[in-house]
């Protein structure tokens, strides 16, 4: 499955990478939302793995690019800023169509879990 990670946390996307490309998966990362964009214009991916809150373009941007360019490509949405501000932003990527939502901190078996969830039998 080719899948898209995009986190302004170089640590995450360094650790879903060495996850994924251990289950079989083709990944490309993005550190922010424009850099998404960008590939999204250029590639096709069957997953994009996003977390919400970024510099710049946010993950909520990201999610309706995908739900609007490309509505067969599933979305997995990650976020942990409702500990630092009110807005609950999972709750508004679910309501755009979100496939899975996850907390983070999460652990390696829900972050695996949630892909497997959406990876095709």
């Amino acid at each position: 499955m080719r899948i898209l990670l995009v986190d302004d946390e170089w640590d995450i996307l360094d650790l879903m990478e060495a996850i994924l490309e251990s289950e079989g998966h083709i990944l490309s990362k993005a550190p922010d939302g424009a850099t998404a964009l960008a590939l999204l214009k250029n590639q096709a991916f069957d997953l994009v793995i996003t977390d919400m809150i970024m510099p710049g373009i946010s993950g909520m941007k990201v999610i309706d690019h995908v739900r609007e360019n490309c509505p067969v490509t599933r979305v997995i949405a990650m976020s942990g800023g409702d500990k630092i501000m009110p807005s609950n932003y999972l709750e508004q990527a679910s309501a755009s169509g979100t496939t899975v939502i996850i907390r983070k901190p999460f652990s390696l078996d829900e972050f695996i879990d949630a892909v497997r969830s959406v990876t095709p039998s």
